[in-house]
């Protein structure tokens, strides 16, 4: 994705932000199909990927329309990247000649890449191996998160999602582009799953309860690595950030930074255990 490089103004942002909540909101129809809805989720991505100075972020954050619609718009944001992830996936499912270079056509592919190069280089900080066996919570219709990190690990990567159509189809592709023997896609709650024998769980930012899910993770796999997808500063727009208080049973170990071309950081996080 080509973001823009012109910073916008407060002004700006927050007219962008208004025009794609009314227009999110008015839409029966939030997929790939509605042209408005297209156009406004791509000004909004990229507007808030563009804007950088921290010290007008609060002022942004705190305005009233932003206030009184925060929740709302995160929930229509969720259900649009649904949509779109389940659009482009049925898309790619059908075309005959899908090729992973086809999957690369995706609009976010970029930021994709480029979040997972960034969350790699973070895990290279605090080990010296890579994990050989790792879920993904949360992974939805397009599993992009998983394709992406099998390339890096070269091992099993789990995809967990309890969305049963969102299985299916993200089942398919992964069949249609032939590393099913690498990518398992299982539907499950990432509350109640066992995670014995992983090395490593990413959690989803759009994934909810996320804290009822790292201690599952801990009961079940107490040493595994763990990195939760997360926002912050104007990025919390978009997405629910993580409280503090939801990793005080963990040590933060390390913490990447979103750039301009993604939307999200990354903690990564282990048992916290006690000092005697």
């Amino acid at each position: 994705m080509k973001t823009i490089f012109i910073e916008p103004t407060v002004e700006e942002v927050l007219e962008v932000y208004e025009n794609a909540y009314n227009i999110l909101k008015r839409a029966e129809d939030k997929s790939p199909r509605n042209e408005k809805v297209n156009k406004a989720l791509y000004s909004l991505v990229n507007t808030v990927l563009a804007f950088e100075d921290k010290r007008k972020t609060e002022k942004i954050l705190n305005d009233p329309i932003v206030q009184k619609n925060q929740i709302h718009m995160r929930n229509l944001l969720s259900k649009a990247e649904s949509e779109m992830e389940k659009f482009f996936t049925e898309k790619f499912i059908l075309n005959q000649q899908l090729t992973l270079a086809t999957v690369k056509e995706f609009l976010y592919w970029k930021c994709y890449e480029s979040l997972v190069e960034i969350e790699k280089a973070g895990l290279e900080k605090i080990t010296t191996t890579l994990p050989t066996s790792m879920a993904f919570v949360g992974s939805g219709p397009l599993p992009l998160t998983a394709l992406l990190w099998q390339f890096v690990t070269k091992g099993e990567v789990i995809c967990l999602d309890c969305d049963s159509d969102a299985v299916k189809q993200s089942a398919e592709l992964i069949k249609r582009l032939g590393k099913e023997d690498n990518i398992k896609v299982v539907e499950a709650d990432g509350c109640l799953f066992d995670y014995q024998g992983l090395d490593f769980v990413m959690i989803a930012s759009l994934v909810p309860n996320k804290n009822e899910i790292m201690k599952q993770i801990l009961s079940t796999a107490e040493n595994a690595l763990i990195g939760i997808r997360n926002v912050k500063d104007l990025h919390t727009l978009l997405y629910e950030p993580l409280k503090e208080e939801e990793l005080k049973d963990f040590q933060l170990l390390h913490q990447t930074k979103a750039t301009k071309e993604t939307i999200n950081c990354t903690a990564f996080i282990k048992r916290q255990f006690n000092k005697t």
